[in-house]
C-alpha cells in the first residue's frame, strides 16, 4: 500500500474486502466454531491496515473495523478481536494516527464490554457517532 499513489481507492477496496471476508466468516457460526483464529487473523490485518492507511481514510477504516467487530455473534470473539486490534495499536510509532486510534479503541473495548447491549451492526452505528470524537466515555 506504500507504493500506491496518495488518495488510491485501491487502498479503500482493499480494507473493505477484507472487512466484508471478516465479517463472513465472524457471523457464520459453523466456521466460527471451527476455526475462530481465521476471523481473528483477518481482525489483526484489518487493525493493521489502520496503520497504513492514508490519515484522509482512518476515519472510514475505524468505522469499518469497529462495525466488523460489533457484529461478531459470539462476546469472546469481540473481546479477543478487541485484544488483537490493541495488540496492533499499540506497536504504532505514529502518534498522531495512535491518538485517534486509541480513543477509538476505547470506544469500541467499552462498546464490546457492556453485557447488556446486543451484538447488532445497531452496535456498530452508535459506534460511528461516537467516532473520533473528543467526549468521554460514558
Amino acid at each position: 500500500m506504500r507504493e500506491l499513489p496518495s488518495g488510491s481507492p485501491a487502498v479503500l477496496l482493499t480494507l473493505h474486502s477484507l472487512a466484508k471476508h471478516a465479517s463472513d466468516v465472524l457471523t457464520d457460526n459453523i466456521r466460527l466454531q471451527q476455526s475462530p483464529q481465521a476471523g481473528l487473523d483477518l481482525i489483526k490485518l484489518l487493525a493493521q491496515m489502520l496503520l497504513l492507511v492514508e490519515f484522509q481514510f482512518l476515519p472510514d477504516a475505524l468505522s469499518t473495523t469497529g462495525s466488523v467487530v460489533l457484529g461478531c455473534q459470539s462476546r469472546d470473539v469481540q473481546l479477543s478481536a478487541c485484544n488483537s486490534i490493541h495488540e496492533v495499536l499499540m506497536t504504532s510509532d505514529d502518534y498522531t494516527r495512535k491518538v485517534k486510534c486509541a480513543q477509538w479503541y476505547q470506544h469500541l473495548a467499552a462498546a464490546c464490554a457492556r453485557p447488556s447491549m446486543p451484538v447488532s451492526l445497531t452496535g456498530a452505528e452508535e459506534l460511528g457517532d461516537l467516532l473520533l470524537t473528543d467526549s468521554p466515555l460514558p
